[in-house]
């Protein structure tokens, strides 16, 4: 399924594998934690949270990815985010993909007002980002197994 496995690369938020794959013709990169088979299911965690940045294509997108200054943008925001829901053990990221206009950031959580909170205060203060947010139930994970076969399969 997945054209090619990039890289794998660890850091202190665990162990991440870098995937491009190609969907209708269009680029898809994808993120994924790769550490977390022991935690996968676990019942304080059924939630899958989805915060979609859509982002605007023009000229010099013309791979439909992100341009740098998008990308600045995108990351500054990230990091935002994380620091309020890794550190307040309110969400644990598991993936991060972009195609076609939109970055989307996958976490799992357990307790929508404290997800809720963090995320005011992570933005308090920040530029208006383009975003929407949804949290759905996925209590085996299965977003998250799905993708962890295509890394097992490249």
């Amino acid at each position: 399924m997945a054209d090619y496995l990039i890289s794998t690369e660890a850091d202190f938020d665990g162990v991440w594998a870098i995937i491009k794959l190609i969907e209708e013709d269009l680029p898809l990169l994808f993120r994924l934690r790769t550490d977390l088979r022991s935690v996968a299911g676990d019942p304080s965690m059924p939630l899958l949270f989805e915060i979609k940045w859509t982002y605007f294509l023009d000229a010099e997108n013309i791979d439909q990815l992100p341009t740098p200054s998008q990308l600045d943008e995108m990351t500054a925001f990230e990091d935002a985010v994380v620091e309020a829901l890794h550190g307040n053990r309110a969400a644990l990221l598991v993936a991060v993909n972009t195609i076609e206009g939109e970055r989307r950031w996958l976490w799992y959580c357990g307790d929508r007002e404290k997800v809720e909170r963090c995320m005011n205060t992570a933005l308090n203060g920040n530029p208006s980002y383009p975003i929407r947010m949804e949290i759905t139930e996925d209590p085996s994970w299965s977003f998250y197994m799905r993708w962890l076969e295509v890394v097992d399969a490249s």
